[in-house]
Formats: C-alpha cells, sequence, structure tokens
C-alpha cells in the first residue's frame, strides 16, 4: 500500500484514531492526579497517607518530614500561663570607663548564675573619636529577670530599652496534646509489629516505627524548647562609651585642599568651554551691528 493510500484510510477512519487519542490522554490525566503516573511527576507510585501515617511531605514511608501543626490558640482554659520575657536595654557610660562597667556586668551575670551566651566588643573611630561598644546576649531565669535587668540599668546611662511579653501557652498545649497522640501511635505500631506475622508486614511496621520515634524526638525537643523560653528570659545588653565632643572635628588634609582646588579649577574650565561659543557669538553680532552702523551713516 502506497503512502497516500495510507493516509486516505487514515482521513476515513479519522474518528476511531481522535477516540484511540482521548483514551491515552484520559489515562495519563487520571495517573496525574491518583499519584500512579510517576513518570510524569517523578513522585511514584504512592497512596493517600491515612491516619495512622500522617506525615507532611513525602507520602512515601522512607521519607521523613516532621512538621507538627501548632495551632495559634490561646488556650482559654488554661489555668497556667506560659509567659515569655525578652528585654534590649542599651546603656551609655562616660568615656574611659568601659572596662570597668563590662566588669560589673559580668559580675551581675555571675552573681545571678546566668547565662552569656554571646558578646562582641569592637572599636570605632580613632584618636579623641575612638569609641567603644559591647554587645550582650544574655540568658537568665525567669525568677531572676526583673533583679538582673534592674541591676542593668544602673550600670550606666539608659539611652533606649525595650521589653516584650509574650504569651505561648497555645503553643505549649498543642505540642503537649500532639506529643501524647504521637506516642500513642508509637504504641499501636509496636503492638501490631509484634502481631506480625509475615516478613513484609514487619518490614513496613519497622519502618513505620523507625519514623514515628523520630518524630516523637523532634516533638519532644519543640516542648522541651518551650518550657525553656518560660524558664529563661532572654536579655539583649548594649554597652557603649559616650561620643567624644572633638567626634567629627578634624584638620583638613593638604591632599584634600589639593583635590578641592582641582576640582573647582576643573569646574572653572568646564563653564569657560561652555561659554566660549555664547561669547563668540555675542561678539559676531557686535561687528556686525557697529558694520551696519557705519554703513547707514
Amino acid at each position: 500500500m502506497t503512502i497516500a493510500e495510507q493516509l486516505g484510510k487514515i482521513r476515513e477512519n479519522w474518528l476511531i484514531a481522535a477516540v484511540i487519542i482521548a483514551v491515552l490522554l484520559a489515562t495519563n490525566f487520571s495517573g496525574l492526579i491518583t499519584g500512579t503516573g510517576g513518570g510524569i511527576l517523578g513522585l511514584g507510585d504512592y497512596t493517600i497517607a491515612t491516619s495512622e501515617v500522617a506525615y507532611r511531605g513525602s507520602p512515601k514511608i522512607g521519607a521523613y518530614y516532621p512538621s507538627p501543626i501548632i495551632q495559634n490558640d490561646f488556650a482559654p482554659d488554661a489555668t497556667e500561663r506560659k509567659l515569655t520575657k525578652t528585654a534590649a536595654i542599651t546603656s551609655e557610660i562616660e568615656r574611659g570607663k568601659f572596662a570597668e562597667a563590662e566588669a560589673k556586668l559580668k559580675n551581675i551575670i555571675k552573681t545571678a548564675d546566668a547565662f552569656l551566651l554571646n558578646e562582641n566588643t569592637y572599636t570605632t573611630g580613632e584618636g579623641a573619636a575612638k569609641q567603644k561598644t559591647g554587645n550582650y546576649y544574655i540568658k537568665v531565669e525567669s525568677k531572676k529577670y526583673e533583679a538582673v535587668t534592674g541591676q542593668l540599668k544602673e550600670t550606666g546611662k539608659i539611652t533606649a530599652y525595650t521589653e516584650n511579653t509574650a504569651d505561648i501557652t497555645g503553643q505549649h498545649t498543642s505540642l503537649k496534646t500532639e506529643l501524647e497522640a504521637e506516642k500513642a501511635r508509637l504504641q499501636r505500631y509496636q503492638q501490631m509489629y509484634a502481631e506480625a506475622t509475615t516478613i513484609s508486614e514487619k518490614i513496613e511496621l519497622n519502618d513505620r516505627i523507625f519514623q514515628q520515634e523520630r518524630t516523637v524526638k523532634y516533638l519532644e525537643q519543640a516542648l522541651t524548647g518551650t518550657e525553656q523560653q518560660v524558664d529563661y528570659s532572654t536579655i539583649q545588653y548594649t554597652l557603649t562609651e559616650k561620643s567624644s565632643g572633638y567626634a567629627g572635628i578634624a584638620v583638613i588634609k593638604l591632599s584634600q585642599l589639593a583635590k578641592n582646588f582641582i576640582n573647582s579649577l576643573n569646574s572653572l574650565l568646564q563653564l569657560l568651554v561652555m561659554a566660549l561659543p555664547y561669547a563668540a557669538a555675542a561678539g559676531i553680532g557686535l561687528a556686525i551691528y557697529k558694520i551696519t552702523r557705519k554703513k547707514r551713516r
């Protein structure tokens, strides 16, 4: 059969070809929705996670993306509120007394059994304008927070002070509830593993138990973190020397004078070059005017 005859057959049976193409497209689209068409998305076959396996991220058992859903509910029924406090304090001291003030600061931290998690001291300026500054990140027990902040305020002149109190009762309650639920789920998996009769069931349940143990560990760490936020308050303290009255005052250097002179000279030359055509035009106009005036006489 020639090519022309084959094309003629296709034109005669176009309806059948259209039906076949539609069936193929419907099959691929169905795989895209259910997840069985992994060749397009690159996800592979999978089934929707049930309440027994409710991980976020990839639904495969081998993947692990623990991400507990923490609601922003403020837990109105809670009798004990979970409050966190943070403060930012900036103190100014007299020049030359930075070392003395810093020693006093560290003595306050040591006496309160607080933790100095980070400190950063640096110097800016030169000569009479030299100025030292220190930044300190402090963690202190919440029950000692007021006493420590009060002592820090006396270290120097307060130039800035902010304080923030946050209620994380809802977050703490949500984490605690979810941790209990995940622990119960882990126990069910362990019980199912003990009752499993086939190797495939034991392998699958072993994977689930492994992932569930990681989820429980993750939630325990998150819960511990919120409890530490309550037990310990944060203080960001900045200690800085008073600015010198001579700051910004300096005799101009010869090089700067030369630079300014050259810049002014360049500007003058540019102005002269720009004015030269106008001056030439004005001269020509004046000459024409004088010649015309002589002819009239």
